[in-house]
């Protein structure tokens, strides 16, 4: 009974050795799937057009928001924000936007700055 005891206890340690290294893969290959997902998440956002303006002093610039999951052709629905930056990358004005695709080529003016529903901006006087 004693030598039956010893092998079952030798037996059970075994097992939990087999367990514990079962439990410490499972740890460490979850670990390394979530850092390489995230590692692989998109950008929290992307150009998505851009205009300068006739004298190159201003850009208008809109940002795409970064999108998990899209149905297909939906891809462009995608909400963002429209930013005005100087020449020296200076951001002068932002606003959100529902859908990039609502935005259109900027209409430029000597002291301002305009997209049809969207924003009118004044440009600085004086850059």
């Amino acid at each position: 009974m004693g030598l039956a005891a010893a092998i079952f206890k030798t037996d059970q340690c075994v097992m939990d050795r087999a367990c514990k290294i079962r439990t410490w893969l499972i740890v460490l290959v979850s670990f390394g799937l979530t850092v390489g997902l995230w590692l692989l998440r998109p950008p929290p956002h992307e150009e998505y057009a851009h205009w300068d303006s006739p004298d190159g002093r201003y850009r208008v610039t809109v940002w795409r928001d970064a999108v998990l999951s899209a149905m297909p052709g939906q891809g462009s629905d995608a909400p963002g924000t429209v930013s005005l930056t100087d020449w020296g990358g200076r951001e002068l004005f932002s606003t959100p936007l529902e859908m990039v695709q609502l935005a259109s080529p900027p209409q430029w003016q000597p002291d301002r700055v305009s997209m049809k529903l969207i924003f009118d901006w004044p440009l600085e006087a004086g850059e």
